[in-house]
């Protein structure tokens, strides 16, 4: 599953692990840190990054109504049509927002394997 993390810098702490347990799992995210090119052009970059994703994982709801960037990226995943799950509230209902999502994920994705 690919999944393209949109976060403020704020929440960089959170964002790496949640991008560590989704590579444990065989996941790939998509996070500017590691994938943005500053030599080249941001929004194309951005716009193949989340066209390219199975899901758009918004960390911080609060950060969405204040980030211009995160704003583009909602937008741009809206049109299309990624779906979209947003984490918000302390680090930690973060994370287990997040791990409780991952964990149905993946179990609704062994089922299928099983039920093939």
């Amino acid at each position: 599953m690919n999944i393209f993390i949109s976060y403020s810098t704020g929440d960089r702490d959170v964002v790496e692990i949640i991008g560590g347990h989704i590579l444990s799992f065989g996941g790939r995210s998509w996070v500017d840190y590691k994938d943005l090119r500053l030599d080249r052009d941001i929004l194309p970059q951005i716009s193949n990054g989340i066209s390219a994703s199975d899901v758009f994982l918004v960390v911080g709801k609060k950060s969405l109504s204040r980030s211009s960037w995160m704003k583009i990226e909602f937008s741009l995943a809206n049109q299309l049509g990624i779906p979209t799950l947003i984490l918000d509230g302390s680090r930690s209902e973060i994370l287990d927002t997040y791990i409780n999502w991952s964990s149905t994920v993946r179990a609704s994705e062994e089922w299928g394997r099983v039920g093939a």
